[in-house]
């Protein structure tokens, strides 16, 4: 399949994204928004460690697939320090994941996907539901820092398991220049986000 054919599939098809309340990890009294979208980048690799690294890569049922969360457009942030309290992946209604693998990271490294879970799709399954359940952040500009309010404190998105397969992973890319803006002596997050195969 030729890039652009990927990136018409995956904007076709890369299902909702957002915050919102229900039954994830950590899930409680959530408020907030998130911008959707989709596309091949071409990168999603990199940081964080973990998943099947085996030299055999197997059946696709049999190799691990990966979730990984990588900043983007950092604007004028020196450094975003995220902290994550959870992550959850289910496929009808079963947990096929809730181990997370990297529980801090700075967003604004450059290149830098850093690994949340790793999971195995069982056989028929089409799309997983993802949940990030955010803890705290921390800004740092230049000549000042700012506390995060994380109004938005579960990201929620679905994956195609057929477009994990293909690279077996999946990247969340934050776009941070359009998700933070300073609110007096605090910095208010609502998140821009798309998930990359």
């Amino acid at each position: 399949m030729n890039r652009w054919m990927m990136k018409a599939l995956v904007a076709a098809c890369v299902c909702a994204v957002g915050c919102g309340g229900g039954n994830g990890p950590e899930a409680q009294g959530l408020k907030g928004s998130a911008v959707q979208g989709g596309g091949d980048t071409g990168s999603g690799s990199g940081g964080g460690s973990g998943g099947d690294t085996s030299s055999n890569p197997g059946s696709a049922a049999e190799r691990s697939l990966e979730l990984r969360l990588q900043g983007m457009d950092a604007g004028g942030l020196e450094s975003l320090f995220l902290r994550v309290k959870g992550v959850e992946v289910r496929a009808n209604g079963m947990v096929l994941a809730n181990a997370l693998m990297t529980s801090q990271m700075d967003l604004t490294v450059a290149n830098n996907a850093f690994l949340l879970t790793t999971f195995k799709a069982p056989a028929g399954v089409e799309e997983v539901e993802v949940a990030v359940a955010l803890d705290s952040a921390t800004a740092v500009m230049p000549k000042e820092s700012f506390d995060v309010d994380l109004q938005c404190e579960v990201i929620r998105l679905n994956a195609k398991v057929k477009l994990l397969e293909q690279r077996h992973h999946a990247v969340i890319f934050l776009d941070l220049a359009r998700s933070l803006g300073k609110v007096g002596t605090n910095m208010a997050f609502a998140p821009h986000l798309h998930l990359v195969y």
